[in-house]
């Protein structure tokens, strides 16, 4: 029989914990990722709305820009949706190894011709 000791334990189980503890973090982020792509849906036509309104309009930098008019619950939406934005902006941006502003700049191109047609 071998005997191990508690620090040979430690280094054997140390790395599968720690894939352990990244799995879990890992869903954990993605459970988060999937609500606030949830909230981004039920947001979309409120969005929409506003800038039908002119209220919003699509920034240059990926963002919602709003316009003085907007009262606090316009204003509220608008920011959710841009706090939502930079986390999406951030997770892809790591996902392909490529900077946040890049990933923004791109969405608000998409966004811009969307908002045209």
């Amino acid at each position: 029989m071998i005997r191990m000791t508690a620090k040979k334990k430690i280094l054997l189980f140390a790395p599968l914990l720690l894939l352990g503890l990244s799995s879990c973090w890992e869903s954990d982020q993605q459970k988060d990722l999937n609500l606030r792509k949830q909230q981004v849906l039920e947001r979309s036509e409120a969005i929409t709305e506003l800038k039908r309104q002119k209220v919003a309009k699509e920034g240059e930098r990926g963002y919602l820009l709003n316009k003085d008019t907007a009262d606090i619950a316009r204003r509220e939406i608008i920011q959710r949706e841009n706090v939502d934005r930079k986390i999406f902006f951030g997770h892809l941006a790591g996902k392909y190894g490529v900077s946040t502003e890049d990933v923004a700049k791109v969405f608000a191109e998409k966004a811009k011709s969307a908002d045209v047609q």
